[in-house]
């Protein structure tokens, strides 16, 4: 393995390290969406955006271990848009019928 292959899997790794915290805890409170309102949605859709950007570039110059990193990472990115999404859904219809 060469060194820019170790850099990408390691770039890779640690990046999907850093975004574990917060997909952990929104699926962790995926039911409790007053638990999740203090998430930002356009953050969330923005690094979703960024990371399907970088999967694009991967994929286009083939740098395989990034690509691959990117892949796990926008599958983690959807998941806590998509949470983020019901949960805010979820918070105005018990605030409209008053379970909130």
């Amino acid at each position: 393995m060469t060194f820019p292959e170790v850099c990408g899997w390691l770039a890779g790794a640690l990046t999907m390290c850093s975004m574990l915290p917060q997909a952990a805890r929104v699926w962790r409170y995926r039911h409790d969406p007053h638990s999740l309102l203090s998430l930002s949605v356009p953050a969330a859709a923005g690094r979703l955006l960024t990371m399907c950007l970088w999967l694009t570039y991967t994929a286009v110059v083939g740098a395989v271990p990034l690509m691959i990193a990117n892949l796990a990472l926008v599958a983690t990115c959807a998941m806590v848009l998509v949470v983020l999404v019901r949960a805010r859904r979820l918070h105005r219809l018990q605030l409209a019928t008053g379970l909130a």
